[in-house]
């Protein structure tokens, strides 16, 4: 007698269910918030969570989750795109099975399935844009605008679950791919740490700017050509950091990430030699009346002033 089992989709979720202590009640709670900004929301419901990780001796009859599901379960199970976790669930979401065959031509045809995640991803990073194209086609505009030398700042504001950070990073890469030489500075405030820092997104800003991409995660790396291009672009950022910002070094990056810079000799001589004068010198770490508001903004605008920058502020709210 063949044994009841989950899908490795049903398995999974329960495993990232229980490690966050939730049950299905909390997690489709969590994952059916209403959307504040028109983001589509994932309708998920106890028995759609209890369908999922159901066991049943024939595979057939395992449940199919919907994208919108699947979004809204890598958001509050923390998924990071590029991940191990993010790669096998995704992948177990995105399983085919082959259609059970009828036990005689006599019987009755099965219904046509509805459409499930197990469809082509719409692109090649894997992002489901079903939904989303609205949202997708005004973040591009934005873009597009910036690029051609109209800045602005544009707000993604929604429930948890609604899949704002796939959206933000599926918007970042087609940009790369389409701007080259566009590159996208990722900072982000995080609670899952403790108490927040509030200035956290601004030191990695700042880090990334100056070229530190060692200590940055998938996320703010975007991808690998946006990485490259936070490398050459290094030396604009050190120069603007040293022109406009001097007196955020040692308090908003590091004197360590800086010499490391000068030595691993990316950066190019006179930036090199520069950068080495300042952080040997006790007036290259003067304080700046301005304060910091003001001279990260300088730093960023010089920094921009060499190619079309995206800065991404994630999850924000939490700096206060």
């Amino acid at each position: 007698m063949a044994r009841e089992q989950r899908s490795p989709f049903g398995d999974l979720v329960f495993r990232h269910r229980h490690r966050l202590n939730l049950t299905q009640l909390k997690l489709a709670r969590e994952a059916s918030l209403p959307s504040r900004a028109g983001l589509e929301a994932a309708t998920v419901s106890e028995r759609t969570v209890a369908a999922i990780e159901q066991r049943h001796t024939d595979p057939a009859k395992w449940h199919k989750p919907r994208t919108s599901t699947v979004a809204a379960l890598i958001d509050i199970f923390g998924l990071v795109r590029g991940t191990p976790d993010y790669d096998e669930f995704v992948a177990a979401a995105r399983a085919r099975l082959p259609r059970p065959i009828p036990a005689s031509t006599s019987a009755p045809a099965s219904r046509t399935a509805r459409p499930s995640i197990a469809s082509p991803p719409d692109d090649d990073d894997g992002f489901l844009t079903a939904g989303r194209e609205p949202h997708l086609a005004r973040l591009q505009q934005a873009i597009d605008d910036a690029v051609a030398g109209a800045p602005g700042v544009i707000f993604v504001s929604a429930s948890p679950g609604t899949g704002k950070t796939a959206l933000l990073e599926h918007a970042c890469r087609q940009a790369v791919r389409q701007h080259d030489d566009l590159v996208v500075l990722w900072g982000e405030c995080t609670i899952h740490a403790g108490s927040p820092d509030p200035h956290q997104p601004f030191r990695q800003l700042l880090g990334l700017l100056a070229g530190d991409t060692a200590t940055a995660g998938p996320r703010q790396l975007i991808s690998p050509e946006n990485e490259r291009r936070i490398g050459n672009r290094s030396d604009s950022g050190v120069d603007a950091l040293l022109d406009a910002g001097d007196g955020l070094i040692d308090r908003f990056i590091s004197t360590a990430t800086l010499r490391s810079l000068v030595d691993s000799g990316t950066l190019e001589p006179d930036t090199s030699t520069r950068l080495s004068s300042a952080l040997d010198s006790s007036s290259g770490l003067r304080p700046d009346p301005l304060g910091d508001r003001e001279q990260v903004f300088r730093v960023v605008s010089r920094y921009a002033a060499a190619g079309p920058t995206i800065l991404v502020l994630e999850d924000l709210h939490w700096a206060d």
